[in-house]
């Protein structure tokens, strides 16, 4: 509790550091945003384009042994908003991890990217699994947003 106390007590020094993605901007701002791009494989450990059919769909990988965590975004992003917590896990627990663009997002190239149905997209998750796998498929932890 003294501690606790002690820590309240104390002040901060007024020059904090900024928060993630953001630097010190000039005197009127306190911080700017920082836009530069930073590439998937800061994040992902590799990058495959998966065939199946006449399809092919961008998936991001990394881990190898374990069960595999796949990433399925949703309408409007790509699998690249996963980055940040698929680098998180993969230093904290031994998985696989995947993520997949969907039909019609990010870097996935389908035949017909219209048919944003639920039945075509689950199809499309286990036809990239079934490709990426083949007969030795692990445990499956799904995560979507």
């Amino acid at each position: 509790m003294a501690f606790e106390r002690s820590l309240h007590t104390k002040k901060m020094s007024s020059r904090s550091m900024p928060p993630p993605g953001m630097t010190r901007g000039n005197t009127r701002s306190r911080f700017t945003k920082d836009f530069t791009p930073v590439t998937w494989q800061h994040y992902f450990e590799k990058c495959e384009d998966i065939q199946v059919g006449s399809d092919t769909f961008r998936v991001y990988e990394s881990g190898c042994e374990g069960p595999a965590v796949i990433f399925l975004h949703g309408g409007g992003h790509s699998s690249l908003s996963w980055a940040v917590l698929s680098a998180s896990l993969s230093k904290i627990i031994k998985c696989r991890i995947l993520a997949i663009d969907s039909r019609g997002h990010g870097n996935t190239q389908t035949t017909n990217d219209d048919d944003l149905s639920a039945n075509v997209l689950s199809r499309d998750i286990g036809n990239v699994v079934d490709a990426f796998y083949g007969d030795e498929v692990p445990h499956i932890i799904l995560v979507g947003h």
